[in-house]
């Protein structure tokens, strides 16, 4: 994906372009394949500063992914929409902590704990 396609998507296709990325992200996480995984990340993160970039910040577009049926869409979904809806967020990663869906259980607790101690805040 290259960053100059970004600008001419929908909120609804970026939003898709999200859940995909996320998804393969968490294939990735499950077979150990940090080389895909870590292609992949900055791609998501492209995605997820287009939409914050657009007026109004549009990472609540991604709030409907909070329930989506792949795990790895609703940690990443999760993340990127903390500090837009902090508390739906939260939510979600505490039901995926709860869940003990290793490994997406384990980022979770990690990404609340890092909230919680001040080391990460949302923006």
């Amino acid at each position: 994906m290259k960053t100059l396609e970004l600008p001419k998507l929908t909120l609804k296709q970026l939003t898709e372009k999200f859940a995909t990325i996320a998804a393969e992200m968490g294939d990735a996480m499950l077979v150990w394949d940090t080389p895909s995984f870590n292609r992949l990340f900055p791609r998501l993160i492209e995605v997820e500063q287009e939409l914050k970039g657009r007026s109004g910040d549009q990472r609540t577009e991604l709030l409907s992914l909070l329930g989506h049926s792949n795990i790895s869409v609703r940690l990443q979904a999760a993340s990127a929409t903390l500090a837009v809806a902090p508390q739906a967020a939260r939510h979600t990663l505490e039901s995926i902590a709860a869940s003990g869906d290793m490994p997406f259980a384990g980022e979770a607790a990690s990404r609340i704990g890092n909230i919680d101690s001040g080391f990460f805040k949302p923006t």
